[in-house]
């Protein structure tokens, strides 16, 4: 047996070299931010490492990971709806 955690580290390498692109199309399309896009893909690929003992094989992984994905980038923009502060002096609160 290899060390612990070296065949997951490859594997997702595998996925991200696969499926990085699509990932990062996805959260762009949600987010319409390219920064925010790259740091989703990011995030989303942290996760799969960490639940990558989870992970359907190959053939059903794309699914697997745009779910992770499209959940992740509807949590930041539900989060950035809830934090959303005023901006502006029109849309400051009387005090």
């Amino acid at each position: 047996m290899s060390a612990p955690g070296v065949d997951n580290t490859d594997r997702v390498s595998t996925l991200y070299r696969k499926f990085g692109g699509v990932i990062y199309s996805r959260a762009r399309r949600l987010l319409k931010d390219d920064a925010l896009a790259e740091d989703a893909t990011q995030e989303v690929f942290v996760r799969v490492h960490r639940h990558i003992e989870s992970a359907p094989d190959d053939a059903a992984a794309l699914a697997w990971i745009y779910r992770i994905s499209t959940n992740y980038c509807l949590n930041m923009l539900r989060d950035r709806a809830r934090g959303a502060q005023p901006t502006g002096p029109d849309e400051m609160p009387e005090v």
